[in-house]
């Protein structure tokens, strides 16, 4: 009849509903993980074993990658053994057990600065400033160096740095508590991470920037979001050659 009818139209809703809670949050995880192979991919694209620098960067990737690889085939093959131990409670024969908790060393080593790419921020040819007010942005080179850039060199005053949309380098712009960055100084770290991004041939890229407390780290290694960000426009062309030079400095300096 048709109350019958409603009720089993009702069931079927519940177990629907329940069924896409379990599933939208495996949806997600796989979204970020499709994120994170795509960062990878444009990392390794664009870097060559040509230099001492460069070579280190990819080291550094394939360690990253073989760990993460590890991590997945792990957590897939625990889920699968929760699983069926689950199944087996349920049928009364054994309860699963909670994995014994893995403890971690708190210590954290000293950061190599030389890591990261530093490139100055240009002045006009007039204006004469000290070394130790020249301004600058570092630039990490792989998912590994971005994360530590972001959460472990980032300074709340500083400025993060990050291609809109697309992979790329993480670019963090140095300043002191009370500094104010001018339109052409942003507008240079733009251009900056947009160079180090896959817009790097396009002639304008939209960039975000924000303070580094808005950054969250996410799941894997160079992974995160923000808030309260900004837009600014970045022209990788305007930058090539002066980052170009400081690349080919620190190559010579690994010579």
């Amino acid at each position: 009849n048709a109350v019958d009818y409603a009720m089993s139209l009702h069931r079927m809703s519940q177990k629907l509903r329940r069924s896409t809670e379990k599933v939208l949050p495996l949806l997600h995880e796989v979204d970020q993980e499709i994120e994170y192979l795509e960062q990878v991919e444009w990392e390794v694209g664009s870097l060559t074993p040509t230099s001492f620098d460069q070579l280190t960067a990819l080291t550094e990737i394939e360690e990253e990658v073989s760990e993460k690889l590890l991590q997945w085939s792990t957590s897939r093959m625990s889920a699968s053994k929760f699983s069926k131990a689950s199944t087996k409670s349920k049928n009364g024969t054994k309860k699963s057990k909670k994995p014994a908790a893995t403890s971690k060393s708190n210590a954290r080593k000293e950061i190599d600065m030389d890591q990261f790419v530093r490139i100055d921020i240009p002045v006009a040819d007039n204006e004469s400033i000290s070394s130790a007010s020249q301004k600058y942005v570092l630039v990490g080179r792989n998912s590994r160096q971005n994360d530590l850039l972001s959460f472990r060199v980032a300074k709340d005053s500083d400025l993060w740095f990050h291609v809109a949309g697309s992979p790329g380098a993480h670019v963090l712009m140095r300043m002191s508590p009370g500094d104010s960055a001018e339109d052409e100084e942003l507008t240079f770290a733009a251009s900056v991470a947009a160079y180090f991004s896959r817009s790097k041939t396009s002639t304008q890229v939209p960039v975000t920037y924000t303070s580094p407390q808005y950054l969250k780290r996410l799941g894997a290694p160079g992974m995160v979001s923000f808030e309260r960000e900004s837009v600014v426009y970045g022209r990788p062309g305007d930058v090539e050659t002066i980052v170009q030079e400081q690349l080919n400095s620190r190559d010579a300096r690994h010579l």
